[in-house]
């Protein structure tokens, strides 16, 4: 199994970098509200079976979305307020955990 690490750079691209080569393996996403776009990330994560999630803030919502490994993209959380600061944990059951600061919560999916 290769390591990776990912990184979601002020252009708002998702990059994939192994971390034994340092290569980079790929990228995804741009600026913007649409599909394959973000605004204003906030953290970043995989789950068991290959997505990618990732918090951003879009068109009006701060919210988790999956992006599948052929790349769909669907949202799973919305509705967080001010989640900065934030950390995306995948537990053992692989449910989401997101803190939700403005609304002094934390979220499972």
């Amino acid at each position: 199994m290769d390591l990776k690490v990912m990184v979601m750079d002020s252009l708002v691209v998702l990059r994939v970098y192994c971390c034994i080569s340092q290569l980079l393996l790929g990228q995804f996403g741009s600026n913007g509200n649409g599909n394959g776009q973000f605004s204003s990330p906030h953290g970043v994560a995989i789950d068991d079976d290959g997505h990618t999630l990732v918090l951003t803030y879009k068109g009006g919502d701060s919210c988790v979305y999956a992006l599948s490994p052929d790349g769909k993209q669907v949202k799973l959380i919305s509705g967080l307020n001010n989640p900065y600061g934030i950390v995306v944990v995948l537990d053992k059951d692989g449910c989401i955990y997101v803190t939700d600061y403005g609304n002094h919560r934390i979220m499972k999916h």
